[in-house]
């Protein structure tokens, strides 16, 4: 089975330095994945022998809409090949 997968809303608190709350989403390794040209997400793999990508927020800012904001700047896309389970995981820091 073939699927995407694109966490929305990845943003921060509004706060400022040590109060800054940074959202992330981790989801398994992916085939493909792709963010827009103004993205405030940073791109890692992460996990043993960087099995997880997680997308995390840079500009700790809030996004404009809430509760859930589809803003190109808050999310990413991942594509899926051959795949019938991945994992996914949402937090912040």
């Amino acid at each position: 089975m073939c699927f995407y997968a694109s966490p929305f809303d990845i943003d921060g608190g509004g706060g400022n330095g040590a109060n800054s709350i940074r959202e992330f989403a981790e989801l398994s390794l992916t085939d493909a994945y792709t963010v827009s040209a103004v993205t405030e997400i940073d791109i890692d793999r992460t996990g043993a022998n960087g099995t997880i990508i997680r997308g995390q927020n840079i500009d700790g800012r809030s996004a404009p809409v809430e509760p859930i904001d589809q803003d190109p700047r808050y999310t990413f896309s991942n594509y899926y090949e051959s795949r019938n389970t991945f994992t996914y995981r949402v937090g912040s820091k």
